[in-house]
């Protein structure tokens, strides 16, 4: 079984976090296990579709069905949810560790607030977690339709 390094993502995962000149914010080994924990936590969602094997290599699981065969390990369609959800990770954690650095004061002749600030960050992070939502609803469902037969104005039925 073939396994892959997801530490190949790095350069995609900055460019979602515009971190891309240096010095850069995120060390490539705080990136790199944040990607190992975003695949892990699409495990539960993808029922363990990737496998977190040796440091940060995975592997495909075989009881699952890929739509193409490997090499690529990870799918294509599959690289931009395990993105994403790392960017919600570091997103979420920045967001926690700078709870306390949102401010608002003012005096006589100055005033300061950085609350919209905060809640700009915060709404990214809803953003992000709705389009991850709708990626994965729609990896689990495509959507298809069938005829179905003894209904009005059923096509295969009437001819029309």
């Amino acid at each position: 079984m073939a396994e892959v390094d997801v530490r190949y993502l790095l350069g995609d995962f900055r460019v979602f976090l515009y971190d891309i000149t240096s010095p850069f914010t995120y060390t490539d080994e705080t990136l790199s296990s944040v990607l190992l924990s975003a695949v892990k936590i699409l495990g539960r969602k993808w029922h363990n579709r990737y496998i977190p094997t040796t440091e940060y290599n995975i592997q495909r699981n075989t009881s699952i069905t890929y739509d193409a065969n490997e090499p690529p390990v990870i799918e294509a369609s599959d690289e931009a949810v395990i993105l994403l959800q790392a960017v919600i990770i570091l997103k979420t954690a920045h967001a926690y560790d700078s709870v306390w650095d949102v401010a608002s004061w003012k005096d006589d002749e100055i005033s300061f607030s950085n609350i919209q600030s905060a809640k700009s960050r915060d709404d990214s992070i809803v953003r992000d977690l709705a389009e991850l939502e709708k990626l994965l609803k729609e990896r689990l469902h495509p959507g298809r339709s069938t005829p179905l037969y003894g209904f009005h104005k059923n096509v295969d039925e009437t001819g029309v």
